[in-house]
């Protein structure tokens, strides 16, 4: 097979794709999930997630802004993999301990593991339509420049607000039936406990501005602009009557840091077999290529973003 875009493909040669990755998937048994590898991940996660602070108190302050923002978007990129891991149950084998992780990380991100849950394993479902409760951050035909005005936005807090809508069941009540009242409040004081000790930990090693500057904003601006920009290189595909498609990217080194930690990128692999753990794609995407199973592969998000742009 070709490297073409996916959407060129045809349901009888992406069927043989999956049929072919899943055989390889058996054969090696990649689909056991490794508790070290969890804990290696959810370890470093925390350790990026409490250095900011750190390194900001160590370096003069034109330095330390940015390369304390820089950290606060790799740990926020983290830990929305290990609450992403949990949702498809591929973090630990004791799901009940994942699902702990998992929802202490969802904290942190202010929202819940349900609430991610229930977004996430819907938006795989309905994949490349426009029920996919991801449209928020772009639909499957959206154009380049409709992205930057996107990320224009997200950058001004818009898309923080109507994502938040969203979850909480304000916009449209999707999940809002399935809310207890003691869900709510469990909700309510573990974001408070864990924003708390956020903050307590920041304005400790950084001042009492360091949460707001170095966690909260890029938290509502920054953050939400590389998941915008991230979502429309791994799903601008167009309307594809195989929901599952999408695309894998080559990113650069500094996006795989800040934005694509955790082999998420390989993202046409993990559509396919999503309850495979994002540790193995690489061993999987390895072996796809070798077959010849090539998905088209931009060179980096910004590229893929740039070449969009200057296509239009």
């Amino acid at each position: 097979m070709s490297p073409l875009h996916p959407k060129a493909w045809n349901e009888d040669q992406l069927q043989d794709v999956r049929e072919v990755g899943q055989a390889f998937i058996k054969s090696r048994r990649l689909d056991r999930i490794s508790t070290a590898r969890s804990l290696w991940f959810v370890g470093t996660t925390l350790l990026v997630f409490a250095m900011p602070p750190l390194v900001y108190a160590q370096l003069p302050v034109w330095i330390g802004v940015p390369a304390a923002i820089l950290l606060s978007l790799r740990a926020l990129n983290c830990l929305s993999q290990v609450t992403h891991m949990s949702v498809h149950g591929t973090l630990l084998r004791h799901l009940a301990l994942g699902d702990g992780l998992g929802d202490l990380c969802a904290y942190a991100l202010g929202y819940t593991l349900y609430i991610r849950k229930q977004t996430h394993l819907e938006h795989h479902r309905m994949l490349n339509t426009l029920d996919d409760p991801d449209s928020t951050w772009g639909t499957p035909d959206q154009t380049a420049r409709h992205v930057l005005r996107g990320i224009f936005g997200d950058l001004l807090g818009m898309s923080i607000i109507q994502k938040a809508r969203q979850y909480y069941a304000v916009e449209r009540h999707r999940f809002s039936r399935r809310f207890a009242r003691r869900g709510v409040i469990k909700f309510i004081v573990g974001l408070i406990l864990t924003q708390a000790l956020v903050a307590a930990w920041y304005s400790w090693l950084a001042g009492s501005l360091g949460y707001v500057i170095l966690f909260l904003c890029p938290m509502a601006t920054l953050y939400p602009a590389l998941i915008r920009l991230r979502s429309f290189v791994e799903h601008n595909v167009g309307a594809h009557p195989m929901g599952w498609v999408s695309r894998t990217v080559r990113p650069s080194r500094l996006e795989r840091f800040v934005m694509a930690p955790g082999s998420q990128f390989l993202h046409f692999e993990h559509h396919a077999y999503p309850g495979l753990p994002l540790y193995h794609l690489p061993c999987l995407h390895a072996y796809l290529v070798q077959c010849g199973a090539v998905v088209d592969e931009p060179i980096g998000y910004c590229g893929y973003l740039w070449h969009r742009l200057a296509a239009s």
